[in-house]
């Protein structure tokens, strides 16, 4: 064989044994792991992201459960906030983790994570209470993360609140009482009721929740207190006080 041929099939089998070696190196410490977002199809994905260790395909049309009608109120240096998250898919539950995030003069003093399952096409309410607020402090809310789950429709839980009462009293005692009602054919955990006081115009003034467990078509009586405060006795029409119940689990 000729001396020139030797030296190039030489040179050729050595580039091959360092290219093989880069090739090992880039793959285990450069090129970036599999994704389930990095828009491929791989490690073991049914197709492009979903499947596999992903999501199920299934899952991938539905729309996000938001976060909306966030109110926050201040009763001195505490500090509540509810807002409403809604899941419009039909069939299936999400279980929501949401954060929400304190801010005083445009910089994060504070946050509080929480999980809410929220039923399709039926919204459900995040309630936070804050103590030791500074004056500045205001709130957002955020939805971090989803879980789906499949749900059957016929085991939508039904919630209903009936009459209720607000007493405010000259000492600035404030305390919600009434009645709820589960409607649905299964028994309901950790079911919540939100109280929102508020004026005559309704502003609301101050929040607070209360909890119950109730066997399925069975009434139960609630009762949510406040914290005491003058404005109550000021400003809060118990005419307009709003009542928000909604099922756990």
């Amino acid at each position: 064989m000729p001396r020139r041929l030797k030296q190039v099939l030489y040179g050729a089998f050595y580039l091959a044994i360092f290219a093989g070696i880069f090739w090992l190196w880039y793959a285990n410490s450069l090129r970036p792991a599999p994704t389930c977002t990095d828009q491929r199809r791989n490690q073991g994905e049914t197709e492009v992201d979903c499947g596999g260790p992903c999501a199920p395909c299934e899952l991938r049309g539905l729309k996000q459960v938001t976060a909306e009608n966030v109110r926050f109120m201040k009763l001195g240096s505490d500090v509540a906030v509810v807002a409403r998250l809604t899941n419009p898919n039909e069939g299936y539950r999400a279980r929501v983790t949401y954060e929400v995030r304190f801010t005083s003069s445009g910089i994060k003093t504070h946050e509080t994570t929480g999980t809410l399952i929220v039923y399709p096409e039926s919204p459900a309410h995040m309630y936070v209470l804050r103590h030791d607020a500074d004056r500045d402090t205001n709130a957002s809310v955020f939805v971090l993360s989803t879980e789906w789950e499949a749900h059957d429709p016929l085991s939508l839980p039904s919630v209903a609140v009936g009459e209720a009462e607000t007493a405010i009293g000259s000492d600035g005692s404030a305390v919600v009482t009434g009645s709820v009602e589960n409607r649905g054919l299964f028994p309901l955990r950790n079911v919540e009721i939100i109280a929102i006081l508020k004026t005559e115009n309704e502003f609301p003034v101050f929040a607070s929740r209360t909890e119950e467990d109730i066997p399925a078509g069975a009434v139960r009586s609630f009762t949510v207190t406040f914290p005491k405060s003058g404005e109550f006795t000021e400003r809060v029409s118990g005419e307009k006080t709003e009542i928000i119940a909604h099922a756990g689990e």
